[in-house]
């Protein structure tokens, strides 16, 4: 690309071409022509405002060499600029993505310069792109450029949490970007996760939509229906192989999870609502160490306050309490704090002030005692209740900016015990499992305190 004849303005013509024409880049820099979701994720990953991007495809849509494409277009409008690339393992990074890429930049009609090495693209001073394997997070960490970084990750379902941290640390600068990609092979880990983070923008293609878009236009390289047979036969319609390699679609949702990952799209709105019925104030105790405090304050159909506070002691868990109540004008009677262990004492210390809110207390016997448990199971049994996509009357909302409430309930597990009730996975157990307290559920599942009804178990 890159000429002793091109001036610096030229430069930055064909940087804006190449950001406001990205499918065009693609056809007449790069001589692919993309079908329409390929054209379709090209410009949403030209657009500034998108930072975080997943994809979860079936097999045969082309996922490879539109990452690539992705790859040159971030180059050629970030210089200087980074792109790391990683996936599942370090010889699937090197057999996939990477030869994809050099296949790419070898046969484009314009060339794109720099020197292309096994695992390296070298295109200038801090400019280029490298393979990092998903065995050393520490390889990515630190590699950042004023113009940014983008980090894509294939086959994303194998990818750790401490991979995952060390991506969201390196592409904390402006300009940066993020793209995880891969067949959705696990209804678990941080891949998984982003499908319900609002934060991401997420893609699904089947490998159906791309037989069809084969058919359709005639594009080479796509599957035919006689593959797609096969893998019918091969499969099965009804096995989470075809769910995951054919639909492009997670696992069913695990069959213990208290929330489903596929409500979550319809519990999410952008903004909080306005007030709709008196308010409730629900207060999840924590003492010192990892655990917060959270006060949630929710109204007949939506969450319209969250705080959470570190290392609290129970004075101050009494004095937050109360300027909450006051702020929002909640009545003690509708105030619901858990009582268990350190939730105890502030209960006692506001009775000693004359408001006379009502002390949850997790362990103890359900109302509904034949198919509770105890009255955690019960309490969490109405969040789900408000959640599902077929609740009328009680339906529930959470604003985007408290998602964390549904990002945590979705992490939690049912079971039916012994003698058949429901059961909910303690705080102990959760916190065992994912190394951390589930306190903004749990302060909202108190404010469904008082008379929790009956409920449709399914």
């Amino acid at each position: 690309m890159i000429h002793d004849e091109i001036t610096p303005d030229m430069i930055r013509e064909y940087q804006r071409m190449v950001q406001n024409n990205p499918v065009a880049y693609c056809k007449n820099v790069l001589g692919v022509n993309l079908w329409h979701r390929q054209q379709e994720i090209m410009r949403a990953f030209a657009n500034p405002d998108v930072r975080y991007m997943s994809i979860k495809s079936g097999n045969g849509v082309g996922k490879t060499f539109m990452i690539s494409s992705l790859i040159c277009q971030y180059l050629d409008t970030h210089c200087p600029g980074y792109v790391i690339v990683s996936g599942s393992s370090w010889e699937g990074v090197k057999k996939t993505i990477w030869p994809s890429l050099r296949s790419l930049v070898d046969s484009a009609p314009v060339r794109l310069g720099g020197e292309m090495l096994l695992t390296e693209w070298r295109r200038g001073n801090m400019w280029g792109a490298f393979c990092a394997s998903p065995d050393k997070p520490e390889n990515i960490s630190g590699m950042r450029t004023k113009n940014g970084v983008l980090v894509v990750i294939d086959e994303a379902s194998a990818l750790t949490d401490e991979v995952h941290e060390a991506v969201m640390g390196v592409t904390s600068t402006k300009g940066s970007k993020v793209v995880y990609s891969g067949n959705p092979l696990r209804a678990e880990g941080p891949y998984y996760d982003t499908f319900s983070d609002p934060s991401w923008l997420n893609f699904t293609i089947s490998s159906v939509e791309a037989v069809e878009a084969g058919k359709k236009y005639n594009i080479q390289g796509l599957p035919d229906q006689l593959w797609l047979d096969d893998k019918k036969k091969q499969w099965g319609e009804d096995s989470p192989t075809y769910r995951a390699r054919i639909l492009g679609l997670f696992p069913e949702d695990v069959f213990d999870a208290l929330v489903k990952m596929t409500w979550v799209k319809g519990i999410i709105v952008p903004r909080i609502m306005s007030p709709k019925g008196h308010l409730r104030l629900g207060v999840d105790v924590a003492g010192r160490g990892d655990d917060k405090t959270v006060l949630v304050v929710r109204d007949g159909r939506s969450v319209l306050h969250v705080e959470d506070y570190p290392e609290t002691s129970m004075t101050e868990v009494v004095g937050i309490t109360k300027n909450c109540m006051e702020k929002f004008n909640i009545l003690s009677e509708n105030v619901y704090m858990d009582s268990t262990g350190l939730g105890s004492g502030p209960c006692d210390m506001l009775w000693e002030d004359g408001l006379e809110i009502n002390a949850e207390n997790f362990g103890s016997s359900a109302q509904d005692s034949a198919t509770f448990a105890n009255r955690r199971a019960e309490l969490f049994w109405a969040v789900r209740e408000g959640f599902r996509p077929d609740s009328e009357e009680n339906k529930q909302y959470i604003p985007k900016e408290y998602s964390a409430i549904t990002d945590e309930c979705t992490k939690i597990k049912y079971k039916p015990n012994r003698q058949g009730k429901l059961l909910i996975e303690s705080k102990d157990e959760i916190k065992r499992r994912l190394k951390r307290s589930t306190d903004f559920a749990d302060a909202y599942a108190l404010t469904f305190g008082g008379d929790t009804g009956g409920f449709n178990i399914s």
